[in-house]
């Protein structure tokens, strides 16, 4: 999201993201303003954990934005800097399961994996501990995985078996979620 944003706001709306990370890779990681990031409260917690845009959604990137103006850094080496952060923290998080739950490979979806630069970069800091690949080597369009995720969820609530994941959510139990409407 946060990439996403500072694109959009570095081509004036021409681009909604960085594709093939042209523009992580013309600029400069700001290595002070990223260690200064880097110490949000949210990257030390251990799993399970879960956020989304109530917490670094586009009011948060306006924030990081207008920090950077305070700062004088360049466009380029803020979006740079953006994808560094997106990078050691996911790198962060998966090194954690990958020793505790034992993984060998990733699969990764989305628009992410169109950005080069960002998995150029994750595959360099999980080198010695998984492969990093596309869901496409899986036959699942990359693009369709919240599209999967919910007819899964629809599918399960429909049955009346449990369709959260506490170990993920950090939930107290397994419940049914969603609400059936005839």
């Amino acid at each position: 999201m946060l990439i996403d944003a500072f694109v959009n706001w570095y081509t004036n709306g021409k681009e909604s993201f960085d594709p093939d990370g042209k523009y992580a890779s013309r600029g400069k990681v700001h290595t002070e303003w990223l260690n200064e990031l880097l110490n949000h409260p949210y990257y030390s917690k251990l799993p399970p954990k879960s956020t989304g845009r109530e917490q670094f959604g586009i009011e948060y990137a306006e924030k990081l934005w207008k920090e950077a103006d305070d700062k004088r850094i360049s466009e380029l080496d803020r979006i740079s800097t953006i994808t560094e952060l997106t990078v050691q923290t996911l790198a962060r998080s998966l090194r954690y399961h990958v020793e505790t739950d034992h993984i060998e490979s990733i699969y990764i979806s989305g628009g992410g994996w169109n950005n080069r630069h960002l998995i150029v970069n994750l595959e360099k800091q999980l080198s010695n501990h998984v492969t990093v690949h596309s869901t496409q080597e899986l036959g699942m369009n990359m693009d369709a995985k919240e599209a999967i995720v919910f007819a899964l969820l629809g599918y399960l609530g429909f049955n009346k078996k449990p369709n959260n994941l506490p170990a993920a959510t950090g939930a107290e139990k397994q419940v049914v979620m969603g609400k059936i409407s005839w």
